[in-house]
């Protein structure tokens, strides 16, 4: 028996975020490569990282691991 996970998110996300480039003729970049900047500006501001973002538009699933991270393992326990 196979569940089907539905991973259409269209009209139920939204990404809140502010970006901005410097406007008027700039030698060396296109009007493209200013909407990429500004789309990249605005997905920072609203604290997308490109994990998140990979997730988001490839329906990817989050796995929760328990236990000590081994990637902080070195780092000082902010509870003692």
């Amino acid at each position: 028996m196979s569940t089907a996970i539905d991973t259409d998110i269209r009209g139920k996300v939204a990404i809140v975020g502010v970006g901005h480039t410097p406007q008027g003729e700039l030698p060396g970049q296109s009007p493209e490569l200013n909407s990429v900047l500004a789309i990249k500006e605005a997905l920072n501001d609203a604290g997308i990282t490109s994990a998140i973002l990979d997730r988001l538009l490839h329906g990817a699933e989050s796995v929760v691991i328990e236990g000590k991270s081994y990637r902080t393992k070195d780092q000082a326990d902010p509870t003692a």
